[in-house]
């Protein structure tokens, strides 16, 4: 039997022993850090990383204030990246298991239902709790309902952090593959510290990193980690019905870094074949990321 090699660099330790504790660091090393929103008809809004911790804060508070524990895993059902990106936050800080559920914006053709996604879960925790804009018409919940603003607007800041052991789930990433079936992948604290930090791609220059990914995927869930001094989240129905809005906002923004994918880089070239007298000045961008595929 011949022995596995295995080529590229050697991963290096983190220094946090959990999520929401290198959540917390980047807060404090970038203390004028800050999340921009391009939404769906290119508003745009400014959050803060320190309006976001306290956010993140009052929602941890709520969710143990009606019974969510450490290891639960909570449906995060939200469609607004603002709401999102707290509650992703407030999840770590309460040591549950984060799912973010995301409509699919008209081209995946494995996108899962609703009430799929629920009937799979229950399946495999037996009892979820779901976070969302409004706990109408969430169906056999099987677990708690809980709705975004109320538990922002009633619960009181809570400094405490969940301590577990670093191989604890901490993300559940709802996927169908080819199959069409419900799947479900699993990112512990460990494997998200190893993801997101320390190390970053020419970090010597990076100063903002652009997304138009879902958080329903581990390319988006990226965005939600305060490790850049500026995060930059394009709406994707925004992306797909007006693909020169990407170059766009990275003009505007700055932004040094950027994910993007095979599909939506097809998109934007045409657009900028289409347009040919347009221009924007990208000579600050360092790299763009595709992940998950071969790149064309």
């Amino acid at each position: 039997m011949r022995p596995a090699v295995s080529l590229g660099e050697t991963a290096v330790p983190s220094p946090y022993s959990s999520l929401a504790e290198a959540i917390l660091s980047g807060v404090e090393r970038f203390p004028d850090g800050k999340f921009l929103y391009i939404g769906r008809n290119g508003e745009t809004s400014e959050r803060s990383y320190q309006e976001t911790l306290a956010q993140a804060r009052g929602l941890a508070a709520g969710l143990r204030r009606k019974g969510v524990r450490a290891g639960d895993p909570l449906l995060v059902s939200l469609a607004d990246a603002r709401e999102m990106v707290p509650a992703l936050w407030a999840a770590a800080m309460a040591g549950c298991v984060a799912i973010p559920s995301v409509q699919s914006i008209g081209t995946d053709k494995s996108s899962i239902p609703d009430a799929e996604r629920l009937a799979f879960l229950h399946e495999i925790f037996g009892k979820v709790h779901m976070l969302a804009e409004t706990v109408a018409a969430t169906g056999d919940m099987r677990g708690e309902a809980l709705n975004f603003e109320e538990l922002v607007a009633s619960a009181a800041s809570d400094p405490r952090l969940a301590i577990g052991d670093a191989e604890e789930l901490r993300f559940g990433i709802l996927t169908s593959g080819t199959t069409g079936r419900p799947r479900l992948v699993g990112l512990s604290d460990r494997a998200a510290l190893a993801r997101w930090w320390p190390k970053l791609p020419d970090a010597a220059h990076a100063r903002g990193f652009l997304s138009w990914s879902s958080f329903g995927h581990v390319m988006g869930l990226g965005l939600a980690m305060p490790n850049l001094p500026a995060k930059v989240h394009l709406d994707a129905a925004r992306f797909v019905a007006n693909p020169l809005s990407w170059l766009e906002a990275l003009d505007s923004t700055g932004a040094t870094h950027a994910t993007m994918t095979n599909f939506g880089m097809s998109l934007v070239l045409r657009a900028v074949a289409e347009n040919p007298g347009r221009r924007w000045r990208l000579e600050h961008v360092r790299k763009i990321g595709i992940g998950a595929e071969a790149i064309s």
